[in-house]
């Protein structure tokens, strides 16, 4: 007897013919073939939510929380932008009255009559810091005030130049171009010299004051 499985369709089982017991005559015949059916196995069933996939949220997720970081860092950007420009008004606002106050001071720090020498000098103190007004009342008390009345020496000196390097919200550089023009008791014919100065001011209460001056 030899059984076939057929998996979920059952078996078959063939069974052969029975042997006699005489051995002297032997015809052969058709084996009959039983076949048993097994019950298939029922399929699992399947409902119609597990034919349908997952609905797709992540992608979906992305994108939004892309838009807000991307519409976030627009913001950002904007804030940065009205930032500089306003930095970049302020500057240019300031930038006439500092060229203008400077030049002014300069002239005040460099002109003056042998006469009135110390009150002439003098003019500049308000436009001067304090660390730095120190230093230039003292050069002028010890040295241009007595050379001044010594030689009779009357200068005036005009800005024929007047440019900022650098420049932030409450300090900048700036290059003057002077012109200026000398009489003495040993020469009476007033004479033209030109130089230039590099100026550092600060701004203080509102107000850009002198804080270094040097000849370049």
């Amino acid at each position: 007897m030899t059984t076939i499985k057929l998996g979920r369709l059952g078996q078959i089982t063939l069974s052969g013919p029975d042997k006699p017991n005489t051995t002297e005559s032997e015809s052969e015949t058709d084996a009959p073939v039983s076949v048993t059916k097994v019950p298939a196995a029922p399929l699992a069933e399947v409902s119609d939510s597990d034919d349908k996939p997952a609905p797709r949220r992540w992608p979906r997720l992305a994108a939004v929380a892309v838009a807000g970081i991307v519409a976030a860092a627009m913001a950002v950007t904007g804030i940065i932008l009205a930032i500089d420009n306003r930095h970049r008004e302020d500057v240019h606002d300031a930038s006439g009255p500092l060229k203008s106050t400077v030049a002014a001071t300069v002239v005040s720090m460099l002109s003056y009559d042998h006469k009135s020498v110390a009150d002439d000098l003098a003019k500049a103190d308000p436009g001067l810091t304090p660390e730095f007004r120190k230093e230039y009342t003292s050069l002028t008390k010890e040295t241009i005030v007595s050379a001044a009345k010594e030689k009779r020496v009357i200068t005036k000196v005009t800005v024929v130049g007047n440019s900022i390097i650098k420049q932030s919200a409450n300090k900048a550089e700036l290059l003057l171009f002077l012109n200026q023009v000398t009489t003495t008791a040993e020469n009476s014919d007033p004479t033209t010299t030109g130089s230039r100065v590099e100026v550092v001011a600060v701004r203080s209460d509102g107000r850009w004051l002198v804080d270094s001056l040097r000849p370049v």
